[in-house]
């Protein structure tokens, strides 16, 4: 064995060691319930030096009626604009002189607020956070204001192709549904929401039923919890019924005609459900399909024909279904010839199926990754509150690992078939038109 061999044996061993000392360490993990009925997850994480604490509220683009499309990304907003306690100046002065991070992102089923402090401040996180959730002005002038930095926000993603691809594949693959709405919403429909409209979707959305907040750090599970039932026992409101009915994927293609140079594009089916038993099998299909830079894709397209720079593919999942793409981008002339080899990739891997090789190249990808990502006490305090959101329950990690590993070829083979076996795949393009 030469030196190298040795090291690298005594690296995957380390690596290995530290993997099995975080699900050791994630044996720390308090659940419970307020007075209010909203859930606390925590995860303690000694060895750190700071804390990661958020709210993931249940509602998203896909609750939202026609009549108030991206009302949930501009409540995002609002919360920024200033409470009863606090001005927008406020807010942002005295997260930054505690050297915090204040964010908000929402998705198509959940909105999360969140910070990042040293622990020692975790305390004025904490009361940061709920006064967004339950004290938020919505000042008139404040959302008048804001109205046009969202639909700058908004232009700004229609000139991004890569973005614009993105959301224009879930509009072609779910027309009519709200699981395909985009999340920003549309700018007249920005500019046509009232402040009446918003507080109303407000106080029947965010309630503490539908409302986890987690937290992973060096903070004490049982403190978080404590400061979570000081600071947020008392938030009020509603919160939206879970969406049902699995919406209906219609065979499509959408070209949106824009001079840019190259033609970006998202190729892809209708996936599984974020609870579907193959869920896991699923991402180990993505993964060997075109998740990485051994990927039969990437391979094949960009590394034997030099068609392309960026091709992959990625796995979204909600909880009436979900999708699995490949997407990427290329010039107009070879864009024919790019499309015509994703097709045949994905014949071929619902024909032949998939390797044992390939198979455990992706099992390690995706257990790697996790390893990787549980190094960050934001990534923990985001699996967490959405494993409670979706599941009612935190999963292990060594839960998660050991449906990686009993994935089988057979399984694989079968699931890829029945997935990426639906005939003609979806098709969203950004680009110029092939003449």
């Amino acid at each position: 064995m030469t030196q190298l061999e040795e090291n690298i044996g005594e690296r995957d061993r380390d690596r290995a060691a530290s993997l099995e000392s975080a699900m050791q360490e994630e044996q720390h993990i308090y659940e419970g319930t307020l007075s209010n009925g909203a859930r606390v997850v925590a995860e303690h994480m000694p060895w750190v030096h700071s804390t990661a604490l958020g709210a993931y509220v249940a509602t998203g683009a896909a609750y939202e009626p026609p009549s108030k499309l991206g009302v949930s990304h501009f409540i995002e907003h609002m919360l920024f604009k200033g409470t009863q306690r606090r001005s927008a100046a406020d807010l942002a002065q005295e997260v930054d002189s505690i050297g915090g991070v204040l964010n908000a992102y929402t998705d198509r089923e959940y909105t999360c607020v969140f910070a990042q402090v040293m622990t020692e401040h975790a305390e004025v996180a904490m009361d940061i956070v709920a006064d967004m959730l339950g004290a938020s002005l919505f000042d008139p002038e404040e959302f008048e204001r804001e109205k046009v930095v969202v639909t700058e926000e908004i232009k700004k993603a229609e000139d991004t192709p890569e973005d614009r691809v993105n959301d224009l594949f879930a509009e072609t693959i779910w027309p009519g549904d709200p699981l395909g709405q985009s999340v920003m919403g549309q700018e007249q429909a920005v500019r046509d929401l009232s402040r009446e409209a918003a507080l109303e979707f407000f106080r029947d959305n965010y309630g503490p039923a539908g409302t986890i907040f987690a937290a992973a750090g060096s903070l004490e599970p049982a403190a978080f919890a404590e400061l979570a039932q000081r600071y947020l026992a008392g938030l009020g409101g509603d919160s939206p019924r879970p969406l049902v009915g699995r919406p209906r994927a219609q065979p499509s293609e959408a070209y949106l005609a824009r001079p840019t140079e190259q033609v970006h594009f998202c190729i892809g089916c209708e996936g599984l459900s974020v609870t579907d038993d193959d869920w896991t099998t699923l991402a180990l299909i993505e993964c060997a399909l075109g998740g990485g830079m051994s990927s039969r894709l990437f391979q094949e397209i960009r590394e034997k024909r030099g068609l392309l720079y960026n091709i992959g593919s990625y796995v979204a999942s909600y909880r009436r279904s979900g999708l699995l793409v490949t997407t990427g981008g290329a010039t107009p002339a070879r864009w024919p010839a790019v499309r015509e080899l994703v097709q045949v990739e994905v014949e071929r891997m619902c024909d032949s199926g998939i390797s044992e090789p390939e198979l455990g190249r992706a099992r390690q990808q995706v257990k790697g990754g996790l390893a990787l990502a549980l190094e960050s006490t934001s990534f923990r305090m985001r699996r967490i509150g959405t494993s409670a959101m979706y599941w009612g329950r935190v999963i292990p990690v060594a839960e998660v690992m050991a449906q990686v590993d009993t994935v089988t070829v057979d399984r694989a083979t079968e699931v890829a078939r029945r997935v990426l076996g639906a005939r003609p795949l979806h098709l969203a393009a950004v680009g110029p038109r092939s003449r």
